[in-house]
């Protein structure tokens, strides 16, 4: 080639690149206005380690005061004093002259006078906000990264989409399987339960595929093009991911342009906050860390592409068995297969039929058949088996309970996650496992190697189970022992959660005993930690039980014998009462572990039998929708809005009251099965990856509603996790001057 050729060659490559760069910006491009917020995000992935943090003003990133460093990443000590020397300089900034000013007072109007003026000074000490670092989590999402990427962009590409938006999962997850948030989004793309149904995910107490990284990329790609589609901007859409298309499309109406500039300068909204307005600022950052990973971070590696090999299951599996028969080592099996919750590890539930899990490549189909055939009858069957429940009675002990429904201790607790420390308690609702039916054919499985063009996934219905039992007895009153004579007055130390009524019921006299034995007027409230004087009949309350060990499998029988048996003769509508009626360990804030039992009591999940057994009425309760009653009940949207007389967007509220369609003999029992498994699910999600460490005392101010209180210092905690420690609260009913215990979580090591 001669130099002629060769400067027309590197000039055309010029070009190309120049093309491309050009094209890029037109997709993604950095208005000015967001320039200081993109560099701020590149400091906090790259350069801010999670012990440290930046304090700054929330309004106007570029305006960083500090880095604090504290001596855990739940360390708030330091952060709290290095925030109130700030806010004294504001005071000073204020109210005394310059003349008497600090180095700290000069220092923050210097930051003022170049990245703003001195007129924003006004209100900048109610501005001040903290921002974790985030460097070792980023580059630890740099490494994960080589895992997914190439799968990813294959996905992105079938569906037209750029190829900057694989690096999305940075901002969301740190390409993390196992991610989940406090408000309960999971896996690399952070889908919420209802938003990841919606876009093709199974998620059932048994499957969650939005861990899965293939399912849930494919519905992050089906997402992204919807919102493309109808807000025309990346910009906006991306930003959607975070704030909602509905929302979007507001910010867009409200402003009349689909420019982001303009948008996050001039868009109001209480829900549009620090997260929202950051979020597309956040991905650019990401993008141009990701893409020069080895400038800003040298020495760090891809981890390698993950490979397997595709097995789908023609049979109910238990997963134990499945495991063990395959001969791979239990924590390389969790690593391929996230969508598998992690509960089910330890209740060794069985995988349903339809489900395609992952195995090494080293793995043969031959291995993978002789395998799968040798699992014995008694550990598969053909159709779907729900596990029983039963509420544990005074007398009850492990080995009564397993004996009674023919499983072993070992079974029994296991399958409640019960250890050697803790115990079982009347009230409690254990779930027991399932008995398998031989099946009729033989287990097979179909096997395939990774595609290279991952089909979109298809949300097949499963089958339903007719084998839930449920005891549904129901306690006539409290559990009192009779003593001979009448007793002095003992104490209650108050627990979190509780009120007068509930202790009143719990010792067997009436609130007014309670109130006056305790001199409490109207005027006063009863606080965790309270010590109560309780009159009249002192109730025993039962032991401990000591779990067995799995030597002996025997559990020593220190209760009382309960004579009340089971009757056949509860009613259909008493199912979901029945379940109702177990409670959980409350919390008591004296203890440095707080229990986390499920109760049903936060729930409401009573339900009333119409006179013609057509449908029946249930009472909305959190994270509720008509999509979730559909499913639960094997019926369309339109069937339950139809029977309500409800519009085709019409949505329901917490609290109120709403008909399903009740077709078969059974259909209320396996929506009460289905529904308790959701909430059940979505509280073992939380305390799997958190821990309720403390609580603080809020009181609510004119105005506010739950979701202000939930959300705000922009650390967001769910609304039942509130609720659970709040008996007595409910959401939709703020009153000015009440006061809600709020939990403080701290995130698992």
């Amino acid at each position: 080639m001669n130099k002629h050729h060769r400067k027309v060659g590197l000039l055309m490559f010029s070009l190309f690149l120049f093309t491309l760069a050009s094209a890029e910006e037109e997709l993604f491009p950095v208005p000015e206005v967001l320039e200081p917020n993109v560099a701020f995000w590149k400091k906090v992935y790259s350069e801010v380690s999670t012990k440290q943090g930046l304090l700054h003003d929330r309004n106007n990133l570029a305006i960083i005061y500090d880095i604090v460093e504290t001596s855990s990443p739940d360390d708030v000590e330091a952060v709290r004093e290095r925030r109130k020397e700030l806010e004294a300089s504001f005071a000073i900034i204020q109210g005394k002259p310059e003349s008497s000013w600090g180095d700290q007072e000069r220092m923050i109007v210097e930051l003022f006078e170049k990245h703003g003026s001195r007129d924003d000074l006004k209100g900048a000490a109610n501005r001040i906000r903290f921002q974790r670092g985030q460097k070792e989590r980023f580059i630890s999402g740099i490494e994960r990264s080589g895992m997914f990427l190439d799968t990813i962009r294959t996905i992105l590409k079938a569906y037209d989409l750029p190829l900057e938006l694989a690096y999305l999962p940075h901002v969301e997850s740190s390409f993390d399987t196992e991610a989940y948030s406090k408000v309960g989004a999971a896996g690399l793309w952070q889908f919420m339960r209802a938003t990841g149904a919606t876009f093709g995910m199974n998620i059932d107490y048994t499957i969650d595929e939005r861990r899965d990284p293939i399912i849930a990329t494919v519905g992050a790609a089906r997402y992204l093009s919807n919102a493309y589609r109808i807000l025309q901007a990346w910009p906006v859409a991306i930003t959607s991911y975070n704030h909602g298309v509905n929302g979007m499309r507001r910010a867009v109406s409200q402003t009349g342009t689909n420019d982001f500039s303009v948008i996050v300068q001039n868009y109001r909204s209480r829900t549009f906050g620090f997260a929202s307005s950051n979020f597309y600022a956040s991905f650019l950052a990401a993008v141009e860390l990701a893409e020069n990973y080895q400038e800003y971070f040298p020495g760090v590696e891809l981890m390698p592409k993950r490979e397997f090999r595709s097995v789908t299951l023609d049979q109910y599996i238990r997963l134990d068995a499945l495991i063990s028969h395959l001969d791979i080592p239990i924590q390389e099996f969790r690593t391929l297969n996230p969508a598998i919750r992690p509960s089910g590890y330890n209740q060794q539930i069985h995988i349903p039929k339809g489900f395609t899990i992952h195995l090494p490549v080293s793995k043969t189909e031959q291995q993978i058949q002789t395998a799968l055939v040798s699992i014995p009858d008694s550990l598969r069957s053909d159709q779907p088996l729900r596990p029983q429940y039963y509420r544990v009675r005074r007398g009850d002990n492990l080995n009564r309970i397993a004996a009674r429904h023919g499983v072993t201790v070992r079974e029994l607790a296991r399958f409640n996650n019960i250890t050697s420390i803790n115990r079982i308690f009347a009230g409690q609702l254990l779930r027991i496992p399932p008995k398998y039916s031989p099946p009729t054919t033989v287990a097979s499985a179909t096997t395939e190697t990774k595609p290279e063009e991952p089909e979109k996934p298809k949300k097949e219905p499963e089958e339903v189970s007719d084998s839930l039992q449920i005891a549904s007895e129901m306690d006539e009153g409290p559990e009192i022992v009779p003593t001979t004579q009448k007793s002095e007055p003992t104490t209650h130390r108050v627990r979190v959660g509780e009120n007068l009524n509930r202790i009143a019921s719990r010792y067997g006299v009436t609130v007014r005993e309670l109130a006056r034995e305790n001199n409490i007027t109207q005027l006063n409230r009863i606080y965790p930690g309270q010590v109560l004087r309780v009159p009249g009949q002192v109730r025993e309350e039962p032991e401990a039980v000591t779990h067995a060990t799995e030597e002996t499998e025997a559990v020593s029988d220190t209760l009382e014998k309960d004579t009340e048996e089971v009757t056949s003769e509860d009613k259909l509508s008493d199912t979901l009462r029945g379940i109702a009626a177990s409670i959980a360990i409350i919390p008591d804030k004296t203890t440095s572990t707080i229990p986390t039992a499920f109760d049903v009591d936060d729930y409401q999940l009573d339900a009333v039998l119409s006179a013609t057994g057509e449908y029946a009425s249930v009472r909305v309760t959190l994270n509720e929708t008509i999509g979730h009653y559909a499913d639960w009940l094997g019926v369309s949207a339109s069937d339950i809005r139809r029977l309500n007389n409800m519009g085709a967007n019409s949505q329901i509220s917490y609290n109120s009251t709403i008909r399903i369609p009740v077709s078969e003999s059974n259909t209320l029992e396996e929506f009460a099965a289905a529904r308790l498994e959701y909430h059940i699910a979505i509280e073992e999600d939380f305390f799997n990856r958190f821990d309720v460490v403390n609580f603080k005392e809020r009181i609510v101010k004119r105005g506010e509603n739950i979701w202000d209180i939930a959300k705000e210092n922009d650390h967001p905690i769910p609304l039942w996790l509130i609720k659970k420690y709040n008996k007595d609260f409910y959401p939709s009913i703020l009153i000015p001057g009440m006061v809600i215990q709020i939990p403080v979580v701290s995130e698992k090591e």
